[in-house]
C-alpha cells in the first residue's frame, strides 16, 4: 500500500515537471537558479524512484527515461510561446539524475537504516 503511494507521489512529481515545464512563459536570461532547479527537481525525481525500486536494472531504465524526458519536454518547449530550447537546461536535468545514480549505493544503505 504504502509503496502504491509512493509511486502515486512519483508520478504527480513527473506530471509537476511535465507542467512547469510547457505552460507559457516570458524568457529569462541566463539564470544560474534556474539552472538548479533542473538539476534539483530531476534530482529528486530520481532519488524518489531510486529508493522505491532499489533495483539496479529498474533504477537504470528509471535514469534513462528521466533524462529522455528532459530531452524531450526541451524540444516541446520549442512550441510553447515564451518558451525555448536550451543544451544547458538538458545537462542540468541529466546532472541531476547522474549525480543520484552515482550516489544510489550510499542512498539505498541510508533508506536501509531508516527503514
Amino acid at each position: 500500500m504504502l509503496r502504491k503511494v509512493g509511486y502515486g507521489l512519483g508520478i504527480f512529481w513527473i506530471l509537476a515537471i511535465v507542467y512547469l515545464s510547457l505552460i507559457p512563459a516570458s524568457p529569462l536570461p541566463y539564470n544560474v537558479w534556474d539552472k538548479a532547479q533542473h538539476f534539483f527537481a530531476y534530482g529528486f525525481l530520481s532519488l524518489w524512484f531510486f529508493v522505491l525500486a532499489r533495483d539496479f536494472k529498474i533504477c537504470a531504465y528509471y535514469a534513462l527515461g528521466f533524462i529522455s524526458l528532459g530531452i524531450i519536454l526541451e524540444f516541446l518547449q520549442i512550441l510553447v510561446p515564451g518558451r525555448e530550447f536550451s543544451l544547458i537546461d538538458i545537462m542540468a536535468n541529466s546532472l541531476g539524475v547522474g549525480v543520484i545514480w552515482l550516489l544510489r549505493k550510499s542512498i539505498f544503505k541510508l533508506a536501509d537504516i531508516l527503514d
